[in-house]
């Protein structure tokens, strides 16, 4: 591949191999002149990614291919740094975008030669121009997640274990492919300390950006359990004692150790219990600490599984999130999960 191919294309791995063996370019020397443009651009793609949804490669950033080619591993580097999951997912996906609008008027040499650094096994319909034959497993493993109609295997043309594709079809599936490489190179978090102070100044400055950007997706961070994203099991625990109704055994064992694993402090656990008609004070204190660790063998109580609690006639009926969960305790990062998701996806519609 030319290095305009690299530039166009930079998450490959013989661009890789042009930057490491061609140039050597190290983090600590993106502090120097030399390099400021490769700095510049790199910032512009991420601004791109969470201003446009979509890293911008035209003409005017060919005109340095070298620079082009730097700034990717460099702002795939700085998304590393910042380390916040959802801009992970934002940037990559920014960047699969501008991948899939060359990829799908490319020629077919470079999109077979492109699918198969992906891992996506195709190879040209001979029968239609412009059309491809993918592996179905492959097909499977990208295309699931898509909604529409037309992406179900059930609709697909499926002939010995290979679904004809057109090249945009294709291109698409790339983009998903290319998403989730480019996530994965985000994944490992670097210190600022491994740049130079100009570029980490400049990386909290882009932080910062993240944050006010992030805020207005509406994105709640799991800090601490809270009304909004407690199972229904432990809502309707926590509604009848306020109500003033007698909690059984069971249901005070899962709601004691629910809200202790959660991070409450004993005297927040005992401040509900309170309204209790039973409320023995010094009799609750001991209950709650011990199952806390706080007495005894200091061992913490976990609270029981789903399918116990459904055996003890504890559990009111699930949500469509406790479908997707085993214990109570998975409940609040699967809500702010498919949250996420949710706000994630309107966030990046055009």
């Amino acid at each position: 591949m030319s290095v305009l191919r690299y530039a166009k294309y930079p998450f490959l791995r013989e661009a890789a191999s042009f930057v490491s063996e061609q140039l050597d370019l190290q983090l600590k020397e993106l502090g120097s002149e030399e390099f400021r443009p490769v700095v510049r651009r790199a910032k512009q793609r991420i601004m791109q990614a969470l201003r446009q949804r979509k890293v911008a490669v035209d003409s005017g950033n060919l005109v340095d291919y070298v620079s082009e080619v730097l700034s990717f591993p460099t702002a795939v580097a700085i998304v590393s740094a910042i380390n916040d999951p959802l801009l992970r997912s934002v940037y990559s996906l920014s960047e699969a975008k501008a991948a899939y609008e060359n990829l799908k008027d490319e020629d077919q040499k470079t999109i077979l030669a492109i699918s198969r650094e992906i891992g996506i096994r195709a190879k040209p319909t001979t029968a239609l121009a412009h059309s491809f034959d993918l592996n179905v497993e492959d097909y499977l493993r990208y295309a699931t997640g898509f909604h529409e109609k037309k992406w179900k295997l059930v609709n697909r043309k499926l002939n010995r274990g290979m679904v004809q594709l057109t090249q945009q079809e294709l291109a698409r599936l790339l983009q998903e492919a290319i998403q989730r490489h480019i996530y994965q190179k985000t994944a490992i978090p670097l210190s600022l300390e491994a740049f130079p102070e100009t570029v980490s100044s400049e990386i909290e400055e882009l932080r910062k950006n993240w944050e006010k950007i992030k805020g207005t997706m509406g994105i709640k961070e799991i800090v601490k359990d809270d009304e909004t994203n407690r199972p229904p099991c432990i809502r309707r625990m926590l509604e009848n004692l306020s109500k003033g109704e007698h909690l059984s055994h069971s249901e005070r064992f899962a709601l004691t150790t629910y809200l202790a694993n959660a991070g409450h402090s004993i005297e927040e656990i005992l401040g509900l219990y309170s309204s209790s008609p039973d409320f023995n004070a010094a009799k609750t204190e001991y209950q709650v600490r011990h199952l806390a660790g706080e007495m005894g063998s200091r061992t913490r109580y976990k609270p029981p599984r789903c399918s116990t609690m459904k055996t003890q006639g504890i559990c009111p009926g699930g949500d469509s999130i406790c479908q997707k969960i085993r214990h109570p305790l998975q409940y609040p990062a699967a809500k702010i999960g498919e949250e996420r998701r949710r706000k994630e996806v309107e966030w990046q519609k055009p």
